[in-house]
């Protein structure tokens, strides 16, 4: 948590420019001041960075009357205002519903990095296939014959703080304790989980019982895991799944959604009320889950209600998105191949409401698209082989070999 924030008497001027609007960021996430809900930072040492304070965070100055510089000014802007108290400390107030646009979204992440950077691990929990009809409008019809292997991923996340979350679960060994209509069409998935997430947590230097929650993308059984096998641990969703999914299984047979889950006494939701959301880059609603600016929740809307993506920053300069379901493949992500709108059973699409879920996967596009953001697909095929797995680490992803090679044969496939 930033609490007093001072800038050095000779910094660099961007670094000013990206404090006050770090500070603007912070305020909305509440990574501000908890008592008096205020930063603080000695004005004089701010005199000679006025101009570049306010062309870079949209202050205006307006002079008083005893015109003794930054002292006897008022910075001020339309909504929040920020004053220095003549005699007294710079404060800047909490922006409650405003935040600083930048040009780019480039630029929006690297103003808003965090002096606090997570641990993102990938763990392979298993495969399953999938008809190419059910991805792509221009899909094969033969849903046996055109099918492909794709991986299934969960995401152990570490924060300074000592917290671990997973990011969803994956699938479970026991196909048993998923709901009857999931398995009916088994010989279609033909689903295959050497080992699960509990078990590659155990085979790694983070113990499955030392997780403070499982955060889930959505409540599908590729995603859940085995609920029984983290009986203390809190599960996590996006706003608004609970009340879409029920009746869920067994109360509804015919729900392909798990009421243990919702029903556990640790199951949570976040909430649009009592949670604080904000704006990031194209996304309306984003939530900063421990406070510190270092992870993010996303609302990514369209695949199934309370659908939600994870933004990690894994170093100052360098993000990693765990994309959960917002798409299945590499081809919808960059825009090569259309989303299937009537290839899934009975005429459908995959998601739920799949013109929203357009729009969430062109807003993550435009991540896709800066080189400072990885995005990691759940179910994405391309990475299996080359981006590293638990107990190796994602951090420093940019400087890497295996990256370096990826975004070469991305550059080459697109080219062709």
């Amino acid at each position: 948590m930033l609490e007093h924030v001072r800038i050095a008497s000779d910094p660099c001027p961007k670094l000013v420019a990206r404090t006050i609007c770090r500070l603007s960021f912070v305020s909305l996430s509440e990574s501000f001041h908890a008592e008096t809900g205020e930063f603080e930072s000695q004005g004089a040492e701010l005199s000679q960075y006025t101009s570049v304070i306010r062309s870079k965070a949209g202050l205006q100055p307006r002079h008083s009357k005893d015109e003794r510089g930054l002292r006897g000014r008022e910075l001020v802007r339309s909504g929040p205002r920020v004053r220095n108290e003549a005699g007294g400390a710079l404060t800047i107030r909490p922006l409650e519903n405003h935040i600083i646009k930048q040009d780019s979204v480039m630029g929006l992440l690297s103003s808003f990095a965090s002096p606090k950077n997570v641990q993102v691990y990938a763990l392979p929990t298993g495969w399953v296939h999938l008809p190419d009809k059910w991805l792509f409008e221009d899909g094969d019809d033969d849903i046996m014959k055109a099918r492909s292997r794709f991986p299934d991923y969960s995401f152990l996340i570490c924060n300074p703080s000592g917290k671990n979350i997973l990011f969803d679960a994956g699938m479970p060994k026991d196909f048993d304790v998923i709901p009857p209509l999931n398995r009916s069409i088994d010989h279609i998935f033909e689903p295959y989980v050497p080992k699960d997430a509990r078990d590659l947590l155990s085979e790694g230097p983070i113990s499955p019982d030392s997780l403070s929650a499982i955060v889930l993308s959505h409540i599908h059984f590729d995603h859940i895991g085995d609920p029984s096998t983290f009986p203390n641990i809190p599960y996590i969703t996006g706003p608004g799944t609970k009340e879409a999914a029920l009746p869920a299984y067994p109360t509804n047979p015919n729900s392909t959604m798990l009421g243990s889950l919702l029903d556990r006494d640790n199951y949570t939701e976040l909430s649009w009320t009592k949670d604080r959301w904000t704006e990031l880059g194209p996304f309306s609603h984003v939530h900063d889950f421990f406070g510190d600016g270092s992870f993010f929740i996303v609302d990514t809307p369209g695949h199934l209600p309370g659908h939600v993506i994870g933004l990690a920053q894994t170093k100052p300069d360098e993000w990693v998105i765990l994309g959960g379901d917002c798409c299945h493949h590499r081809a919808l992500l960059n825009g090569s191949r259309q989303v299937s709108l009537t290839g899934c059973p009975g005429g459908t699409s995959m998601h739920t409401d799949t013109a929203v879920a357009i729009k969430s996967i062109e807003k993550l596009r435009e991540l896709d698209q800066d080189e400072t953001v990885f995005v990691a697909l759940s179910h994405d095929a391309s990475l299996e082989g080359k981006m590293p797995e638990y107990p190796q680490c994602l951090n420093g992803w940019r400087e890497s070999a295996w990256w370096d090679s990826m975004r070469r044969e991305r550059m080459q496939s697109t080219a062709a």
